[in-house]
């Protein structure tokens, strides 16, 4: 909320919509979005992610989906304190996001824990430019994935020897 809040201080024509799983309670976030606009949407999640200019997706299969759907995103993640504690021992991957374990590499900014702040989220989120901005009639937007797969790559292996750089706010 308080990077919505944010950005629509400095670009207020930004749409913002929200997908929601069949077992969110829809009235408990708008509850605790209050009088953001933002739109929410059951059922929908590809479309949404294909749509979107730039997702914020909760690590997972869903980054994935918005990896193979070509969206720009920024994946986030946060879950109790005690449970990341407790899983930080037993996890040691060099990031979280399925899209960049599975690409061998990093292809997307990942926000976790206490690194998802609203400050971050602006701070990662990949530069779109208008073709009035540009000044070239073109538009420019960010491509988080330059079409080059390196092939599978095991988990274990990713561990030990990352084939690229990983970049992770924890």
């Amino acid at each position: 909320a308080g990077a919505i809040e944010r950005l629509l201080g400095s670009r207020p024509a930004l749409q913002f919509a929200l997908a929601l799983a069949p077992s969110v309670d829809e009235a408990a976030v708008r509850e605790r979005l209050g009088a953001l606009p933002v739109r929410l949407l059951k059922g929908e999640t590809h479309a949404l992610l294909g749509a979107a200019d730039l997702g914020l997706v909760a690590s997972g299969t869903a980054t994935v989906e918005g990896a193979l759907l070509g969206t720009p995103m920024v994946v986030v993640y946060r879950v109790s304190p005690l449970s990341y504690l407790l899983g930080r021992r037993f996890v040691k991957v060099p990031c979280y996001a399925m899209v960049n374990l599975i690409a061998g590499r990093r292809i997307v900014p990942e926000l976790i824990q206490d690194g998802f702040t609203p400050a971050s989220v602006i701070d990662d989120e990949p530069l779109m430019l208008s073709a009035a901005e540009t000044g070239s009639g073109e538009p420019w937007e960010p491509h988080n994935f330059d079409n080059e797969y390196d092939g599978p790559i095991r988990m274990r292996t990713a561990r030990r020897n990352p084939p690229g750089s990983f970049d992770c706010r924890i």
